[in-house]
């Protein structure tokens, strides 16, 4: 019989398969491409967008585009003249109770418990005390610039990059490193924070091929990883500064104050001295400092210092070494300048700055 009959009497399309044929399911590699017209993957980093329609034949139009130079993928913007707060999302304050991410409940408690275990986790002053004799402050600058850009270029989450510094101060405070290997150290580091952050990590492949390949081989890097996790034991889930000032900055309206103490938090990144404070002081004297920059504003000041559980005055002298380091952006931070000089920034890398201590304005000397 040509056609099959269900139960109530109508005909179904359902085919048969010979017992002992039943099509067998294909059999696809984790992390495969399985879309209708997948190809193989090709070995360079490459992404196809759909940028509109075309006018003549109203077909979607795809545009390849190479990446192998920058790997860096170009951003499609539907607004025209668009303005927007590119801070991280978490940092607006205007929904807090509705974005379930902020964990407003647990809040508090969360914060506390970030507080009670930062110490643990500063990394020390590694090139004094004879574990890295070959390495000097500005040397670490470098290395933490290409951190810097290597972020951009993959385009991660903001709090990928203070975790990628945080991994790569611990490691060097407890295992030296050789000057040819700091390259390497500080792109593993980019890499196990990435992946503890971010739901599409870049991969060994293209970790490789932003150093170049006589920097450093896939082996090698997942040689360091290994070293890396054991050396500081694991501990990847610490308190940074990014949730101190992510924490911080939920009560503040203001976008250029939010882009300013952004762009203070990164800078902090560059200079040795700095680290050595715990997460907590460097992120509320980065928001007080650029509260005071904008505003001269007596009572947010009061509050920013409260909600990071200090006096104003104990805040001071990282406040005084954040100016100065503002006022005298070393060359090798010039990454961060870049960023935060575009106006979708509101260019608050050439805003002057203002010693706390004296009140006196500062233009910055950074060369862009």
């Amino acid at each position: 019989m040509g056609g099959c009959v269900s139960s109530d009497g109508k005909e179904s399309c359902q085919k048969h398969t010979a017992p002992g044929n039943d099509p067998v399911p294909a059999k696809r590699s984790f992390g495969t491409d399985i879309s209708v017209n997948a190809k193989k993957p090709s070995a360079t980093y490459q992404e196809v967008f759909k940028i509109g329609k075309n006018a003549a034949a109203d077909k979607p139009v795809a545009k390849m585009l190479s990446t192998r130079a920058a790997v860096e993928p170009v951003r499609v913007t539907q607004t025209k003249n668009a303005t927007r707060l590119s801070a991280p999302a978490l940092s607006v304050s205007n929904r807090n109770n509705s974005n379930p991410q902020l964990c407003t409940d647990y809040v508090q408690e969360i914060m506390a418990s970030f507080k009670a275990v930062e110490a643990q986790f500063v990394p020390g002053r590694y090139l004094e005390n004879g574990v890295q004799d070959k390495l000097s402050s500005r040397g670490r600058c470098v290395v933490i610039n290409w951190i810097a850009e290597a972020h951009r270029k993959f385009k991660l989450k903001h709090e990928s990059l203070f975790l990628a510094v945080s991994i790569f101060d611990r490691f060097l405070a407890v295992r030296s490193v050789a000057k040819a290997k700091l390259q390497l150290v500080g792109a593993c580091s980019l890499f196990i924070a990435a992946k503890w952050e971010e739901l599409h990590p870049p991969r060994v492949r293209d970790f490789v091929h932003l150093a170049g390949k006589d920097v450093f081989s896939a082996a090698d890097l997942i040689k360091m990883e290994v070293t890396i996790l054991n050396s500081i034991k694991f501990d990847i889930g610490v308190p940074t500064p990014f949730r101190f000032v992510q924490h911080l900055l939920l009560s503040e309206s203001d976008a250029t104050v939010v882009q300013l103490t952004w762009f203070l938090a990164e800078l902090s990144l560059f200079d040795y001295d700095l680290q050595q404070n715990k997460p907590s002081i460097i992120s509320g004297s980065c928001a007080l400092l650029a509260l005071k920059m904008i505003k001269q504003d007596s009572a947010g000041a009061a509050r920013i210092a409260a909600q990071a559980g200090y006096n104003p005055s104990a805040l001071t002298f990282c406040m005084d070494a954040i100016s100065r380091l503002h006022a005298r952006v070393p060359d090798e931070a010039k990454s961060v300048i870049k960023k935060y000089s575009g106006h979708d920034k509101f260019c608050v890398a050439k805003l002057p700055t203002a010693q706390p201590s004296s009140g006196r304005a500062v233009q910055p000397s950074a060369q862009l």
